[in-house]
């Protein structure tokens, strides 16, 4: 993945949504907003463009997540993975969509 000062948030969230978290964990908007240049964004936030581009190519670049056979593993461990993957994630996360949400619909 390359990653150049011209190219646009909204651009690189949609071809890469692995960089989504890492505009997220910057608070930068990536979908309403998603014209702005990363050269521009690292100057009106005053970040290092460097250390952006490594964020967002290390994002890439993380192995994927390995995956069991869950067929062999008692019905225990199977609803324990799925309440830790992904209810509770999701409810972590409720708050946050809630607003986004919001926004959207206020743009509407």
């Amino acid at each position: 993945m390359t990653v150049s000062p011209n190219n646009t948030v909204g651009e690189l969230a949609s071809e890469f949504p692995e960089t989504i978290r890492v505009f997220q964990r910057l608070r930068v908007e990536f979908c309403c907003e998603g014209q702005r240049r990363l050269g521009d964004l690292c100057r009106e936030r005053q970040l290092s463009f460097d250390d952006l581009a490594v964020a967002l190519r290390d994002a890439v670049a993380a192995p994927p997540v390995p995956q069991h056979d869950w067929s062999t593993r008692p019905l225990s461990e199977l609803t324990g993975h799925i309440v830790e993957a992904f209810h509770e994630p999701i409810r972590l996360e409720l708050p946050r969509l809630h607003q986004m949400a919001l926004k959207v619909q206020g743009h509407s």
